[in-house]
């Protein structure tokens, strides 16, 4: 078995989910310029590989787990820095 590389996950708007983002892969997974609103898990690593979520908007201007921001759950992600308003693309 080969370990999937190079994935990008860019300018989506997710809500209404408890975990935006999920990964499960021991390669390595970018994710940058998304609103991630979901309420809970904005990321959430599964796997072994490193996750690069920085440049994302979490629901609040203070990052990830703070008031009304969704948080990341798992080990090797990544965050900062982050976005400190919405992605204007993704908001649509």
């Amino acid at each position: 078995m080969s370990t999937v590389t190079g994935t990008v996950i860019s300018g989506n708007l997710i809500e209404g989910e408890d975990d935006d983002i999920v990964t499960n892969t021991p390669g390595e997974v970018a994710i940058h310029f998304n609103n991630l609103l979901g309420g809970n898990l904005g990321v959430n690593n599964l796997g072994g590989g490193a996750v690069d979520a920085t440049e994302n908007w979490w629901g609040n201007g203070k990052g990830p787990g703070t008031s009304r921001a969704t948080s990341v759950g798992g080990n090797g992600i990544s965050f900062n820095p982050f976005l400190t308003s919405p992605v204007p693309a993704a908001q649509d």
